[in-house]
C-alpha cells in the first residue's frame, strides 16, 4: 500500500464505553463508593461527567481527604463485580481485525489500572490486537491531558499528527 503524508498510520482507543460496554459498571461502582465510604447516594448523572478521568482526582474534588478511602472501595468492588457486569461493544472486534488488515498500529489508552484494562481485554481475547497498551500507571498527568495520547503515539513510533484517537466522553476530545 502507497501511504501519503497524509495518511493515518496508528488508531489509539479508549476502551470503557467504546470497545467495552462497562458504563454501568463504572456507576454502579461510583455508587457503592459513595454510599459506603460516605454515607449518601450519587446519581448516574453526576457519575457520568467523571468517566475517562483518574478516579483519585474525581474523588478528591467530591470529597477532599478522603480519595484514597473512596478509590480502594471502589478499586475493591469493581474487581469483585467486574466480569459479570461488562460486555462488548458490537463492532469492536470487526473494527480491530480490519485496522490489523489494513497494516495500521493499534493502541489502547485508558485511565484504567493495567491489571484491570488486561482483565477485560482478556474477557473477550482482544488483547492480541494491541501493538501497546498506556494504562494510569504509565503518565503523571492523565486524561484530558494529552500525555497518555503522546506516550501512545511514541510507544507505536507513530507521529502524533499521524495517529487518530477514538473515545466516547469529553476528555477524549
Amino acid at each position: 500500500m502507497q501511504r501519503d503524508d497524509r495518511t493515518i498510520q496508528a488508531v489509539l482507543f479508549d476502551l470503557d464505553g467504546t470497545l467495552i460496554d462497562s458504563i454501568d459498571h463504572i456507576v454502579d461502582c461510583w455508587q457503592y463508593a459513595v454510599r459506603t465510604v460516605l454515607g449518601y447516594e450519587i446519581t448516574r448523572e453526576e457519575v457520568l461527567p467523571t468517566i475517562g478521568r483518574h478516579l483519585l482526582t474525581c474523588f478528591e474534588e467530591i470529597a477532599p481527604g478522603r480519595s484514597e478511602e473512596l478509590y480502594d472501595v471502589y478499586r475493591e468492588y469493581e474487581a469483585a463485580a467486574h466480569d459479570s457486569r461488562i460486555k462488548l461493544v458490537p463492532g469492536t472486534r470487526e473494527a480491530l481485525i480490519g485496522l490489523k488488515q489494513m497494516q495500521v498500529r493499534v493502541g489502547l489508552v485508558t485511565s484504567k489500572g493495567l491489571e484491570i484494562a488486561n482483565r477485560g481485554l482478556g474477557l473477550f481475547n482482544l488483547g492480541g490486537y494491541f501493538d501497546t497498551l498506556v494504562t494510569r500507571e504509565d503518565t503523571e498527568r492523565h486524561k484530558p491531558y494529552p500525555d497518555p495520547l503522546l506516550v501512545g503515539a511514541q510507544r507505536l513510533g507513530v507521529a502524533p499528527e499521524r495517529t487518530i484517537y477514538v473515545g466516547d466522553s469529553s476528555v477524549d476530545v
